[in-house]
């Protein structure tokens, strides 16, 4: 049981970072799709290691635990970070006109094309 809640801890971490990286990517949030990238591997390698481990023993009751907490967790994990990317993550402001600072972003002092 602890093995099944371990591996849906994992799985819910990693579905909700892969839907954040994704919400991320897609508005051109560079930076935040690399951090969360790099969390979301760990979370999935200690997924994937203690389903796989739990799915070779010779439980038949454990192994289907583990398939039902990890696929709960799957779709848990999907909603709580749609939730948390609509209210969070937002598209990088483009510049209202071409002396507004906020298109000056790689700092040259040449405005962002636009």
């Amino acid at each position: 049981m602890i093995t099944a809640l371990w591996a849906a801890l994992a799985m819910l971490v990693q579905d909700v970072m892969a839907v954040l990286l994704v919400q991320a990517e897609a508005r051109n949030r560079a930076t935040l799709s690399a951090i969360l990238d790099a969390v979301m591997w760990p979370a999935g390698m200690a997924c994937t290691t203690i389903s796989v481990t739990a799915l070779q023993g010779h439980h038949l009751g454990t192994k289907a635990v583990v398939v039902i907490a990890v696929e709960l967790a799957n779709v848990a994990g999907s909603y709580i970070a749609v939730g948390i990317g609509k209210r969070y993550i937002r598209e990088k402001r483009a510049a209202c006109c071409p002396h507004c600072p906020a298109g000056k972003e790689d700092g040259s002092g040449t405005p962002a094309p636009g």
